[in-house]
């Protein structure tokens, strides 16, 4: 069977394949977007600086269309912590709309499940419609699906139950995240009388069919949550949501986004926001590739990736360890004794100075090596301030006249930022 020859495919249509495609297809690529089409209905929370990354791109007000703004409360540690908000959306709803936007920028939508070729040495696509196609380049938005055929490092076995119940009588739109015995549960009220009701719980823990496992989960959140609902979900779906770090070497023509590239437990929090990132990620990666094609760009293509969701991965993992270390109630059961300690003992935030290093980053559309500031809040680095590069802005603060020489190069109110900036990076190592 002829296949048909494009410069990108990209395997999956969830936020992080759609987004991927859109950028592509708008820096002038033939993308193709194969999708099966055969999503699960579920809520997801989206976070602040996601939807304000959409509203650079047109798309905040749409996805607000479709999402509710809500408070968020933590009962943990046996406090209430009730200092942040998000927005509800129907996932379903979500891929629709960023599909729909893929499709808008150029891209062919291509119904039906894509596998990538059983030949290390072609990047052929093949699709259960019967399609082949041959990219230049590929993305792999499959998700979890695309750790099956590998051995990944793997976190402690872990699943997400999820169904939807009915609160009586219907309370204003909230979201709140209970710790329970055997794992914690979240529950997402768009304020329409229905309940998403997720549970987080041990996979490997045999304690019934997993709606048994959901309505159990629920009555143990039940009493500080002071719920009220239907004892029988409908739409009950359960998700592996164990952390995964893949362990295979990264092709620089085959590359993996959103969870394809490292899945994230829940609990770390963001998890569109980092697809989303990824994905802006592999964009640069492939126009690094297409702007100079060698072996040195291939090179740099995947010490990218690579360090980018090992640092990833870490990062999220660590935050989750630290708030499941807050909540102290609960840490001799089984679910919570597993994860107090992973994935090790090593804080987050490890660096008790600002130094200078050199890094690759996204740098006009494609990936160049540079210097960044790494600081005891940005483990990451920060290569600008705004138009402001961060190294020479912290060379002029070290000078002998740092307020001299940052007012004379940048003007008064921001030597102010960036002193302030400086000091409290400072104080915090």
């Amino acid at each position: 069977m002829a296949s048909d020859i494009i410069d990108v495919a990209v395997i999956g249509g969830g936020p992080a394949g759609a987004m991927a495609a859109a950028k592509l297809s708008q820096a002038g690529f033939d993308v193709v977007m194969i999708d099966d089409n055969k999503p699960l209905i579920r809520m997801e929370g989206l976070g602040e600086r996601l939807l304000h990354w959409f509203d650079t791109q047109g798309l905040g007000a749409s996805v607000r269309d479709i999402a509710t703004y809500v408070p968020r409360t933590a009962y943990w540690g046996g406090i209430n912590i009730s200092s942040n908000h998000e927005y509800l959306v129907e996932r379903t709803k979500l891929d629709a709309l960023l599909r729909q936007y893929a499709v808008s920028q150029g891209v062919k939508y291509h119904e039906g499940q894509g596998y990538f070729s059983d030949s290390s040495t072609d990047l052929e696509i093949r699709v259960s419609s019967g399609h082949c196609f041959l990219p230049r380049y590929s993305l792999d938005a499959r998700g979890r699906k695309a750790h099956l055929q590998q051995s990944p490092t793997r976190g402690p076995a872990t699943i997400a139950i999820g169904g939807w119940f009915q609160e009586d009588p219907a309370c204003a739109p909230y979201a709140c995240v209970c710790p329970i015995p055997e794992g914690w549960v979240w529950v997402a009220a768009p304020g329409n009388g229905a309940l998403w009701v997720q549970a987080t719980l041990d996979a490997a823990a045999s304690e019934g069919r997993p709606e048994q496992r959901l309505v159990k989960a629920l009555e143990a959140a039940s009493p500080p949550l002071k719920l009220s609902v239907s004892p029988n979900p409908t739409g009950v779906i359960a998700r592996d949501c164990a952390p995964i770090l893949p362990t295979k070497e990264i092709n620089p023509f085959i590359l993996p986004v959103g969870d394809a590239s490292a899945g994230m437990d829940p609990l770390s929090g963001h998890g569109i926001f980092w697809a989303v990132s990824g994905a802006l990620a592999a964009v640069s990666s492939i126009l690094t590739l297409e702007n100079a094609p060698s072996a040195k760009s291939e090179d740099l293509v995947k010490t990218f990736m690579e360090k980018r969701i090992r640092e990833t991965y870490w990062r999220q993992a660590r935050l989750g360890r630290d708030f499941l270390r807050q909540e102290t109630r609960f840490s001799d059961f089984p679910f919570w004794q597993k994860r107090l300690h992973f994935p090790d003992n090593v804080p987050v935030h490890d660096r008790q100075k600002i130094e200078i290093q050199t890094t690759i980053l996204p740098n006009n559309g494609v990936l160049k090596e540079c210097e960044v500031l790494i600081t005891p809040k940005e483990p990451s680095g920060v290569a600008w301030f705004g138009d402001i590069p961060a190294v020479e802005a912290y060379r002029l603060y070290c000078s002998k006249t740092p307020q001299q020489s940052l007012v004379s190069r940048w003007g008064q109110k921001n030597a102010d930022h960036l002193i302030k900036w400086f000091e409290e990076r400072i104080s915090a190592g």
